[in-house]
């Protein structure tokens, strides 16, 4: 989710282009973003503090084509949507063992 006064209007290759910015000798190998849906209610719950979900990156700018993106379904809705910890973690260690 996007936070208003930090990251509003960005977009998920947005995130990584800004840690690339702020780390220059950063290597990213991959970036992980979530490709659940999220629910209306979840959304109409975030509006209100003007939070927007990533979408997931469609096409990767050629200054970021050595980062694989990969999109999982990785949330999970309750209070709030947060990253499910085993699905991460299974995420990343799958990514690993590649």
């Amino acid at each position: 989710m996007t936070e208003f006064d930090e990251t509003n209007g960005f977009s998920a290759t947005d995130h990584v282009r800004t840690l690339l910015q702020y780390f220059p000798g950063l290597k990213l190998d991959y970036a992980l973003f979530n490709s659940a849906p999220i629910s209306a209610e979840m959304r109409e719950r975030y509006a209100v503090e003007k939070a927007v979900a990533l979408e997931p990156p469609v096409n990767t700018p050629s200054e970021l084509s050595a980062v694989n993106f990969v999109s999982l379904p990785l949330a999970s809705e309750s209070r709030f949507v947060r990253h499910d910890p085993e699905k991460l973690s299974k995420a990343i260690f799958d990514i690993y063992y590649r």
